[in-house]
């Protein structure tokens, strides 16, 4: 079917956008904020343009169109490809919502299933890939995925011979035709006997698909097997202990609800949300003593630093920032209750950065430093000690006795 006129307009605004910024084809960092507000500006237009239910078709083309065109535009970004695809992302939700029967819906499957053929960078070819098995669920639709991921995973497989990093890309096929199996209405055992006999990267997918099921205790087993071979800083870790303090709660297991609370709080004693869940389960008289166990097993822990303002426990407070020599979030009030410890930090980075300073640049650093101590109190003086203390050190290097001479 051909474009409608106003389709082809958009499409021209578009492509015009993406011109204006990139110059060979690239997109450097001072112009990213001129692509980003000009596409911003055309997809606000085009969601008022194409408003109408039987405009949904126009509004998806464009936005395919478009994220296409992001994709095959090298860019030196920082975190607007994750925006821009959110943003898409969210779109064409809405417009899974309103389409208005099986045969659109068909055809919405087909224009993007015939576009996954390697036109789309890889990590953003990935969003779409999850937008596809997370829609289209109705039989025929869920034919059509299976029948795609089932076509391309044999080459994949074969090319996990030569290249061991495509056994990602299979892993993520199985998961596909995993959570296809789980929508076309496998029973559970099934559906766990097709995800145990694949690698061991199907543990997101099953929980997706116990949730989806209802299958609460089956998921509450697999959240207690995976959590312990996590990292703190996984993605997922936060998550999965959520969602099985959740299950704990909801079932009246309140022992293990507590328990697990409590190691979230000191995996991440940072986090106000945690923070005020742990402190509600405690009377004023009983967090009186419990706060004296936590300070003492959290002492100098800069992550904690949060809960320490909280408690107004500036004494632990300033020992964390100290610790690190970092003030995080306090400087302000670290340095209005320990002006000399806190000076103190400053000198720390001084002379590290002196030992680091090699040329012009790096004396500028230890200049921005000694500039940063000048309101503290003592800091004029100290900052001019230093300064000397660098000269007599470096009598030879000119550039640095030229930064430091105002000291």
């Amino acid at each position: 079917m051909a474009d409608s006129e106003k389709l082809r307009e958009y499409k021209k605004k578009m492509r015009a956008a993406f011109s204006r910024a990139a110059h060979y084809n690239f997109v450097d960092w001072r112009h990213m904020g001129y692509l980003v507000h000009d596409i911003d500006e055309l997809l606000d237009s085009a969601l008022q343009d194409f408003s109408l239910p039987d405009q949904w078709w126009d509004l998806f083309n464009f936005t395919f169109a478009t994220y296409i065109k992001w994709s095959k535009t090298n860019m030196q970004e920082s975190g607007q490809t994750r925006g821009f695809v959110y943003q898409i992302l969210g779109i064409w939700e809405n417009i899974c919502g309103c389409i208005p029967d099986e045969k659109d819906e068909t055809k919405m499957l087909d224009f993007i299933l015939k576009r996954l053929d390697g036109r789309i960078v890889d990590y953003m070819e990935d969003d779409v890939y999850h937008f596809v098995i997370g829609h289209f669920r109705k039989p025929s639709m869920l034919a059509k995925k299976r029948k795609f991921i089932e076509a391309k995973l044999p080459g994949l497989e074969e090319a996990m011979q030569e290249d061991p990093y495509k056994k990602f890309e299979v892993e993520k096929c199985k998961n596909y035709l995993l959570q296809i199996l789980a929508d076309e209405g496998a029973p559970i055992e099934e559906v766990e006997k097709y995800a145990a006999s694949y690698g061991d990267d199907h543990t997101e997918q099953m929980l997706k698909i116990y949730r989806e099921r209802g299958e609460t205790d089956r998921e509450m087993k697999l959240l207690q097997e995976a959590l312990p071979g996590m990292s703190d800083w996984s993605r997922n870790t936060l998550a999965y202990e959520e969602r099985l303090k959740e299950i704990y709660l909801s079932k009246g297991m309140t022992e293990k609800y507590f328990d697990l609370l409590e190691t979230m709080f000191y995996e991440h004693p940072g986090r106000e949300e945690i923070y005020k869940e742990y402190r509600s389960r405690f009377t004023d008289e009983e967090w009186a003593g419990k706060r004296e166990t936590l300070l003492k097993n959290l002492r100098g822990n800069w992550d904690a630093m949060p809960f320490f303002a909280r408690e107004k426990q500036y004494d632990y407070l300033m020992e964390a920032a100290e610790n690190m020599h970092d003030f995080g979030n306090y400087e302000k009030l670290l340095k209005e209750l320990y002006p000399d410890r806190s000076l103190a930090i400053y000198v720390y980075h001084a002379d590290a950065a002196m030992e680091d300073a090699r040329d012009r640049r790096g004396y500028r650093k230890v200049k921005r430093i000694l500039k940063k101590m000048l309101t503290y109190p003592h800091g004029p003086e100290t900052a001019a000690q230093l300064a000397e203390k660098y000269r007599k050190t470096y009598p030879r290097r000119t550039s640095l006795l030229e930064e430091l001479k105002e000291f």
